[in-house]
């Protein structure tokens, strides 16, 4: 099976968390769900407020980006 990331360990990624915009670090991905379904990669990202898991629709590469889909 070939894993194709949208995204790289080390990137700064923009997204909302406690209803703010914030920026983190991207740390570490996993792959949820692969019981027969489509496997989903989570991304784990460090932020001020420590860690969380994050899907990639929720990701954002800029904070104009992010602003923009709201």
């Amino acid at each position: 099976m070939d894993i194709h990331l949208k995204y790289n360990i080390g990137d700064t990624m923009w997204f909302m968390f406690n209803n703010r915009t914030t920026s983190g670090k991207i740390e570490d991905w996993t792959i949820e769900g692969n019981n027969g379904k489509c496997p989903t990669i989570l991304y784990k990202i460090r932020h001020n407020s420590g860690y969380n898991s994050f899907y990639p629709g929720l990701l954002y590469t800029s904070k104009e980006k992010l602003l923009k889909s709201l």
